[in-house]
């Protein structure tokens, strides 16, 4: 697990009891070099892998690195090491993911260095609860041609042991100084220096969550990749500002609320509330700069009198206020915490070892039963909601579009619980159906943000507003009858 803090605060976290209790690492001290390789298109960045030679105290090692599945809120990589002599072992490729990249000749003869990534590190061993932790104080330096970026990180890696013990040095490191969770190995940060292919904002990715899973596995295998896409697109926002990470990192969240809504019977308790109140408000801090993303876009897209050279200048500098609070807003430490503390209830709450029966029933469920019956509750609610839609108020719409959403993450969530051609096919179709009425919804609801963000045009736009509405209620009365008639497929 990687955390990002101040430089400055190095002193505060090395008086830490945590750090200061446990055992100086020097072997694993001091200053480490390494030369990343790839090819010029990044094919291994591509393919999910890393390779580096480091050098420390005169020994130099060849390290191979790959993804394995997911990403949750901490790493999960397989590592492969070799002694070196200073060039690239190819031999050493055998039986790990680079073999298929060094065995093409094509390939392996373009691979050559990239950046350099020189750290200065602090080790030790924490020990807790008969687990072992490497924890790791660093100040890097990455180097790319003239492009550098300095940060200073916390790393910490399970040795042996159980994760929860993980998890919980990180909730002790908390009060030591302000801090963040991080997704954003040291490769990457060289890899964003050469900038010839940038990041690209990250979607939902799958859990999968096998039937016959426990509830309670099933649920940190789906909060930790929810929580991971809110981690991984701050950083790009962080970085670049963009838009499009904004807008994935809001589904982050939705998602991660959509989850604990799913599993709510077992996450009980005043922790839980307080994680459920600390995402609220952190999710509510990207809507006005969402908001007017969405207006900036639909004022370029409909063209003409809509899109007065007036709006778009007046839209772009609520725009621009709105992400310099936001990034204001993002380095504070109640925003950081909020979503640290996530990641360490996820994997450690007190949800986990709460022995009500009501809980521990609701634990050891296995998936697929309590899928199936808040699959089947949403479900029923959008059905009765879609036979109405022409009765409901604008107020009413946005929570049946919440609704909406609600099952299509969560039918995301189970597509392998409920595995099968025909419910395969079923799934697909109900989803396409939700997605249809959604977007419909979702135009709608642009109507009333534009008309609360740019009251300059509510008189201008008020006859073409109310055509385009009665077109967009025909519109969803035909995909409400249709998502109607869809089957479920966890049946």
């Amino acid at each position: 697990m990687k955390l990002v803090c101040n430089s400055r605060d190095i002193g505060h976290l090395l008086h830490n009891p945590v750090i200061a209790d446990a055992q100086p690492l020097p072997d694993s001290s001091g200053i480490l070099t390494a030369i990343y390789f790839d090819t010029p298109d990044q094919a291994l960045r591509r393919a999910g892998m890393s390779l580096r030679i480091r050098e420390h105290q005169g020994r130099l090692v060849q390290t191979i690195k790959a993804e394995q599945g997911p990403r949750g809120v901490a790493f999960d990589r397989a590592e492969w090491e070799t002694e070196v002599d200073g060039t690239l072992d190819q031999t050493a490729a055998r039986k790990t993911p680079l073999q298929p990249f060094v065995d093409d000749e094509a390939t392996r003869v373009q691979i050559r260095p990239l950046f350099t990534v020189r750290t200065r590190r602090h080790a030790f061993l924490v020990g807790r609860d008969n687990s072992a932790i490497e924890l790791v104080l660093d100040r890097t330096i990455v180097a790319a041609g003239e492009r550098s970026d300095q940060v200073t990180e916390i790393e910490l890696e399970l040795k042996d042991g159980e994760p929860r013990a993980l998890f919980l040095t990180v909730k002790d490191l908390l009060g030591a100084a302000p801090m963040r969770l991080s997704m954003l190995a040291k490769s990457e940060r060289g890899y964003r220096l050469l900038d010839a292919f940038p990041a690209q904002p990250v979607k939902a990715a799958h859990a999968a969550v096998p039937a016959g899973e426990q509830s309670a596995n099933a649920f940190q295998m789906i909060a930790a990749e929810t929580l991971s896409q809110i981690v991984q697109n701050e950083e790009l926002l962080r970085s670049y500002g963009d838009p499009e990470a904004l807008h994935q990192m809001r589904v982050g969240f939705r998602r991660l609320r959509t989850a604990l809504s799913f599993f709510k019977e077992m996450l009980a308790g005043s922790e839980t509330r307080g994680i459920r109140k600390e995402l609220r408000r952190a999710a509510k801090l990207l809507a006005e700069a969402r908001d007017l993303d969405v207006l900036h876009q639909r004022l370029h897209e409909n063209g003409t009198l809509e899109s007065s050279q007036a709006a778009l200048d007046e839209v772009e500098e609520q725009r621009n206020r709105a992400y310099a609070t936001l990034a204001q807003n993002l380095d504070k430490p109640r925003f950081k915490k909020a979503l640290l503390r996530a990641a360490i209830w996820i994997e450690a709450g007190t949800w986990l070892t709460d022995a009500s029966a009501r809980t521990v029933r609701a634990r050891d469920r296995p998936v697929e039963k309590l899928a199936r019956r808040a699959l089947a509750r949403r479900w029923n609610r959008i059905r009765r909601d879609a036979k109405r839609i022409d009765d409901l108020s604008t107020e009413k719409r946005h929570k049946f579009r919440m609704r909406i959403k609600a099952l299509r993450y969560g039918s995301e969530f189970f597509a392998d619980t409920f595995k099968g051609r025909a419910r395969g096919s079923r799934r697909k179709s109900l989803l396409k159906s939700l997605e249809q009425l959604q977007d419909i919804l979702g135009e709608m609801n642009d109507l009333t943000v534009r008309r609360r963000l740019l009251p300059s045009l509510v008189d201008s736009r008020a006859e073409a507003d109310a055509a385009r509405l009665q077109t967009l209620m025909r519109r969803a009365g035909v995909a409400a009858r249709r998502l109607r008639s869809a089957k479920p497929f966890w049946n």
